[in-house]
């Protein structure tokens, strides 16, 4: 591993603590947890979320993930496919690859994958029917082999809540931290809303790969109720 990460890695953390939550209506409050809260992520409950199922099916697909952005020795065993995007192997921001130049955002055709869907049936019909966030750019499987790791990095400059992050597993041993900002607590089936204009890494420090599904897709009425149940459970400790 490279000292850079080494070093990230030994910073001391801590469990991000929410605190001032302001007195607002139900929406505005929505919008500040969002867009003005700066909170580094936020925790939601994807109800009917066939997790399980979904980490047998990507991982039924594991020779097909391609290597996702190369940081030189930096990063390690990152890899990934779209279930929706531009294509199956086009993991990064459609902007990205040279083809694209020139190109507005409106004339790059988004898409469910037939390559992956084909073969991870329960995993498209969740996120066709059931789940709460239109399809937007991409859906993607993301994979961390065991002992990798990602370099320390931001995703933009701008600070709010999303994409959303799928944690279909966490091994023991998987480390997501952001800088300044403690370790995300994920686990096993959770979902957390991510603010990845924070830097962050993740190293998989196991003897397991890590599969987790990224959401960049637009919130529906669903996803903001989930963000305010989650909010009064907060307020009503």
């Amino acid at each position: 591993m490279h000292n850079d990460i080494e070093k990230f890695f030994e910073e001391p953390t801590w469990t991000f603590e929410y605190n001032n939550i302001p007195d607002l209506p139900k929406e505005e409050l929505i919008d500040w947890v969002i867009t003005q809260s700066g909170w580094p992520y936020l925790k939601i409950e994807l109800p009917n979320c066939p997790y399980e199922e979904m980490l047998e099916e990507a991982l039924s697909m594991y020779d097909a993930f391609q290597t996702h952005r190369t940081y030189g020795d930096n990063t390690k065993g990152w890899r990934s496919i779209c279930i929706y995007g531009e294509a199956w192997n086009r993991t990064e921001y459609w902007e990205t690859y040279e083809d694209n130049k020139g190109k507005q955002l409106e004339d790059i055709k988004f898409d469910w994958c037939p390559e992956v869907i084909e073969h991870c049936p329960i995993t498209y019909k969740y996120f066709k029917d059931t789940y709460p966030e239109n399809p937007g750019q991409r859906i993607r499987f993301m994979l961390l082999e065991p002992g990798g790791y990602i370099e320390p990095h931001n995703d933009r400059t701008e600070h709010y809540l999303g994409p959303i992050n799928i944690s279909l597993n966490m091994p023991e041993g998987c480390i997501f931290r952001m800088k300044d900002k403690g370790d995300v607590p994920m686990t096993d089936h959770s979902a957390f809303l991510v603010d990845i204009g924070n830097i962050h890494s993740v190293w998989n420090n196991s003897k397991e790969p890590r599969v987790h599904i990224i959401s960049h897709g637009g919130f529906k009425p669903e996803v903001r109720e989930l963000i305010y149940e989650t909010v009064q459970k907060m307020l009503d400790k």
